[in-house]
């Protein structure tokens, strides 16, 4: 790898680096913020809606990468089995913990 090689590797972990940061101490801020309950009920309404609406932006974008990429359509019905086997394990499996747990620490039908 020459030089030049070198010095974009170099900026590419820089900007990664400084992105991972950056997500992270916008997450404290809002634990931070969330936390000692710094915000009111407005504020709350517009982060909830802004929150739902930045939620459908990510599914769509997404959507949209992943019809654009052949490999992923050409196997939708592999993929489509396969999360389907993993979701139904996973809700067997979180059911079934819940179950044990409350056995565990003696919980009845009416108490939680």
């Amino acid at each position: 790898m020459g030089n030049g090689g070198k010095k974009n590797l170099t900026r590419l972990m820089c900007i990664m680096l400084f992105q991972l940061l950056l997500y992270l101490g916008m997450l404290i801020i809002g634990v931070f913020i969330g936390r000692y309950d710094m915000t009111h009920e407005k504020l709350d309404r517009v982060l909830t809606k802004l929150q739902i609406l930045t939620l459908i932006g990510i599914l769509f974008v997404m959507g949209i990468r992943l019809g654009g990429d052949d490999r992923v359509v050409d196997n939708l019905g592999s993929i489509g089995f396969r999360a389907f086997g993993l979701a139904l394990g996973s809700i067997i499996a979180s059911v079934l913990f819940v179950y044990i747990g409350r056995k565990l620490m003696h919980l009845g039908k009416g108490q939680s």
